[in-house]
């Protein structure tokens, strides 16, 4: 069995990853402060907000290009052949992130340009917005 990879060692690649956004408020038991005031003029943690001063209204994910070019150091693939269904994962090590025990970055979130990797995090999120129902504004 011959398998191709998209990538060779040696090559520089783009990734994308995600974070967590918020839509926010000011904490309406605290006014933000992060702190009650007792009526014995003593302070006490919020409890509404655990003393974050904010409460989160919504949460979703954003992908976004990581800046930093990594190269491929190690080329793996995963084939299975169980109950008539065959499977193949093509993942990638890279120098900068360890190879061997560093992390694992598979095929779909490596690219050759960083412009590449832009319109597949500009789709991504164009699809969360629509699911999660939140606009650039919520941010």
């Amino acid at each position: 069995m011959k398998f191709e990879s998209k990538f060779s060692c040696g090559d520089k690649v783009f990734r994308y990853e995600r974070r967590n956004k918020d839509k926010r408020e000011n904490c309406p038991k605290c006014g933000g402060k992060g702190k009650l005031i007792c009526c014995d003029e003593s302070e006490q943690w919020c409890y509404y907000c655990h003393s974050n001063g904010h409460i989160v209204l919504k949460r979703w994910y954003e992908y976004f290009v990581c800046d930093n070019l990594l190269t491929i150091g190690q080329i793996r693939f995963q084939y299975t052949d169980c109950c008539g269904e065959k499977n193949t994962k093509e993942e990638y090590m890279c120098i900068e992130t360890g190879v061997g025990s560093g992390t694992i970055h598979s095929v779909d979130r490596l690219f050759t340009t960083k412009e590449e990797a832009q319109l597949e995090c500009d789709r991504l999120n164009k699809e969360l917005i629509e699911e999660n129902n939140v606009s650039n504004d919520d941010s």
